[in-house]
This record gives structure tokens, sequence and C-alpha cells, in this order.
């Protein structure tokens, strides 16, 4: 780590600080002298909504951490490893209204979020599962129930589940 850019880099080094995040040495030697001047984490923490022609619209931020800790699908203790982890994501409409649902590997929550206006996405739900893969939307137009159709398919150690969600 460039000493000029993180003077404190053996702090930050430790576990209770920086230390267990995962970080790649593919980028941040900016001026290719060797050592790192910007820090790349891995593990998603967040989800964004771009605009058609490539801006950023809204990111979430830090919003599912906190969701995740105030509904107890996890502790602190996976932040500063690779966080809720955002893997999936799917929208829908239903009732007019247009959804996204965010699957998240590692506390095995899929939370749903209104995009009505999509600079300011409304949360409305989470749903609770093993370890979202893969989110699928049936609409309700070609689902058996004419009702819109969530199905989230998990893995978990051994077996792979399906669950499904109807709204």
């Amino acid at each position: 780590m460039d000493p000029v850019k993180f003077p404190n880099a053996t702090t930050l080094q430790d576990d209770a600080q920086l230390g267990r995040l995962k970080i790649t040495t593919a980028f941040g030697d900016t001026d290719g002298d060797g050592d790192l001047d910007q820090i790349f984490g891995y593990g998603a923490r967040s989800f964004s909504i771009w605009s058609t022609s490539g801006e950023l619209v809204y990111d979430s931020e830090n919003f599912i951490a906190k969701k995740s800790l105030e509904i107890g699908s996890y502790t602190d203790k996976r932040s500063d490893d690779k966080g809720a982890e955002p893997e999936g994501v799917t929208t829908f409409t239903s009732n007019g209204k247009t959804y996204a649902a965010v699957g998240m590997e590692r506390t095995g929550d899929v939370m749903i979020f209104d995009l009505s206006n999509p600079t300011s996405p409304v949360f409305v739900q989470v749903l609770a599962n093993t370890s979202p893969e893969g989110l699928m939307i049936i609409p309700a137009e070609k689902s058996p129930t004419e009702r819109t159709i969530l199905v989230v398919s998990n893995e978990y150690p051994d077996d792979a589940t399906l669950n499904i969600y109807s709204k």
C-alpha cells in the first residue's frame, strides 16, 4: 500500500479494520510503482439503477446491510468481508407498479423494492430464503393462478430448493 496515500496501512490491515476485506491487486496501482494507491474490494453491498444512457440514477448504498442487521438476517461479522452480497435481481410489474426483487446470497433474503420512482425506490418487504442464486418472474398473464409469481432458486449446502411467491 502506498505509504503516502495510506500512512496508517498497518492499522488498516488489522482484522478489526479492513484486514478481512477481500481486495484485488489487479487495479489500484494508479501510478505504476508497484503499490496500491486505491483499494478495490470484492462483494456487492448495494444495487444500482442506471439510465438507458448509462448514468447512475440510484444506488442503495448501505441500505441492504442496515436492513439485514435490523431484521436479524446476519450479524455485522460479514460486512468487513463481503457483506450481504446482492447476487441476483429481476424486475416485474404487478397491479401497474414496477418492482425489483434483489436476492442476497449471504443473508439468504430477497428484498422487494417499489421502483415507481426509479430515483427513489421504496423498500416493500423481505422474503426469507435459504441462499438465493436465481430469480425468475412468471407474469400474471402466463401464470396458472393469474397472479405474478416470483420463483427463487436456492443452493444450500447440499440441496437445491425452490421458493415460490405470489402477489
